[in-house]
Formats: C-alpha cells, sequence, structure tokens
C-alpha cells in the first residue's frame, strides 16, 4: 500500500489495490488542493482557453463518486455521510474505506472515478502524457 508522498513520485500510474480512500484523502490534501492549477488549451479553431482548476475538499467525494457507490445500499437520510464534507471526514476517519464500499456495493467498487484521482497523482507533476496540455502552472490559493 502507498503512502500519499510516494504517489506523488510514481513513474506509472498506480493499480486500485494499491491506494486506499485514506491515502488518496492524503494526497488531495498535500499536493492537489493547496494549488490552483491554471492551464492554456490551443482549441482546435486556434483559440485559446484559459482553465482554472481548484481541487476543493468538499469536491472530493464527488470526484471519487463516493455517493452513487451508496445511494441504492444506505437509508436517502444517510447519504450525506458519503458526500461534501462528512463525507470528506468520514474517508479522514477511516469510517469510509475501499472495504466499506464494496460492502455496500456488494460487488465492487466502479474504479473509474478512483482510477481518474490516481491518474491525476500520477500526472499533476508535469504536462508529460497529457498532449491536451499545452502549458500549465501552479500557484497557493
Amino acid at each position: 500500500m502507498y503512502r500519499a508522498v510516494e504517489l506523488r513520485r510514481l513513474r506509472e500510474k498506480p493499480r486500485i489495490s494499491d491506494i486506499s480512500l485514506k491515502v488518496l484523502s492524503e494526497y488531495y490534501e498535500s499536493y492537489l488542493n493547496p494549488f490552483i492549477y491554471h492551464y492554456q488549451i490551443i482549441n482546435q479553431n486556434q483559440s485559446n482557453q484559459n482553465i482554472e482548476l481548484r481541487f476543493n475538499i468538499e469536491n472530493f467525494c464527488h470526484l471519487l463518486g463516493v455517493e452513487p457507490i451508496a445511494k441504492n445500499s444506505v437509508k436517502s437520510s444517510e447519504l450525506c455521510q458519503y458526500r461534501g464534507i462528512r463525507g470528506w471526514k468520514n474517508i479522514k476517519s477511516g469510517r469510509i474505506s475501499m472495504k466499506h464500499l464494496k460492502q455496500l456495493n456488494e460487488v465492487r467498487v466502479p474504479s473509474g472515478h478512483i482510477a481518474f484521482l490516481s491518474f491525476l497523482c500520477y500526472n499533476n507533476k508535469t504536462g508529460v502524457n497529457r498532449p491536451w496540455l499545452l502549458s500549465g502552472r501552479f500557484t497557493d490559493v
């Protein structure tokens, strides 16, 4: 199992089985949330488009797709535990884990969102392997 600092140094995308939600939250908190990412994209018609990307704490569960995993398994009054700041705190405390989500889903956790975030972990250092990124910089929030 990787630690957040090890994710930062990886040269290849990590396997889902090698990361935990808690580690992803630590990575997110240390390497994504404190910064604003600025990208300039040149569209097919050669016009420039500037994008400002922020990774807010309250959006972490949304980016991972945590609520949809729980949606059909918990009461609707309990769904608030799987989104926003509450969901974030529950992941940080270990109340929500990959094992917990697998138990809720009874089959397997859909890995699309989690794989996307692990891809961000792998690729947020440089524009390498991101052909759509023509130039990028980040600043402290």
